[in-house]
């Protein structure tokens, strides 16, 4: 462990101990016990945060990991060990423009069609920092299954956070009515403008899937559910 760079990180003011509880004799031999970050951050202890802590508990990786999944990530999968540093700091992997390869670490597929979305260009090629990420749509530390209801419901709101007048359109529509008494059975952000790759309606391919919608919804028959990887 390089003993600067963990002076630097947002634990540096706490022992090593203070983290790996298990040691209680020095040289301690073995390789340490793996942290369990909970002892802290779920009690809120020493002004540890606590809410993120409940969030991933109720989260598919908070349950994967509780079932045994191989591979499910746990804090320092995102968050690292010795040297995680604030948010705000460009150098953090948890800094906002770097959330869309932390998470591609496991999310490879939907990592290659987010960088040719538009969400990606802004963020990537304009600098526009606001851009959608990952944890914009899944919510950060809480990621529900997006199988869930109240998170479909959820999202047409968070799309409407950024793109207010066209929440303010789609609220007076049929489909805008029906989900906001809670249903989910229409047609909402996704179902029209995809999940991972959205592209803008300028776009050839974008307007040739708009087609297709409009022929599907005129017939009566099963939306096709956005493009790939939706």
């Amino acid at each position: 462990m390089d003993k600067a760079g963990f002076s630097r990180s947002v634990h540096g003011k706490f022992s090593c101990v203070a983290c790996h509880a298990g040691i209680v004799t020095f040289p301690h031999g073995k390789k340490p016990q793996k942290v369990n970050c909970g002892i802290c951050h779920l009690p809120g202890r020493g002004g540890a945060p606590k809410i993120p802590a409940l969030q991933y508990r109720l989260s598919v990786h908070g349950m994967a990991v509780r079932e045994g999944v191989a591979g499910a990530p746990r804090c320092q999968t995102c968050h690292g060990s010795h040297y995680i540093l604030p948010p705000n700091n460009p150098m953090s992997v948890i800094y906002r423009k770097n959330i869309p390869r932390l998470c591609s670490r496991c999310h490879r597929a939907e990592y290659g069609i987010y960088k040719k979305s538009i969400h990606a260009r802004a963020l990537f090629d304009m600098g526009i920092e606001k851009a959608a990420v990952c944890y914009d749509c899944h919510e950060e530390h809480r990621v529900p299954n997006v199988t869930s209801p109240r998170w479909m419901l959820w999202l047409v709101g968070k799309c409407g956070s950024c793109h207010k007048r066209e929440l303010a359109t789609y609220k007076q529509t049929y489909h805008g009515q029906v989900t906001r008494l809670g249903y989910t059975t229409v047609a909402k952000c996704p179902d029209c403008h995809g999940s991972h790759g959205i592209l803008p309606p300028s776009e050839l391919w974008h307007q040739a899937f708009w087609a297709l919608s409009l022929r599907v919804c005129l017939s009566g028959t099963q939306m096709p559910h956005g493009p790939p990887g939706l």
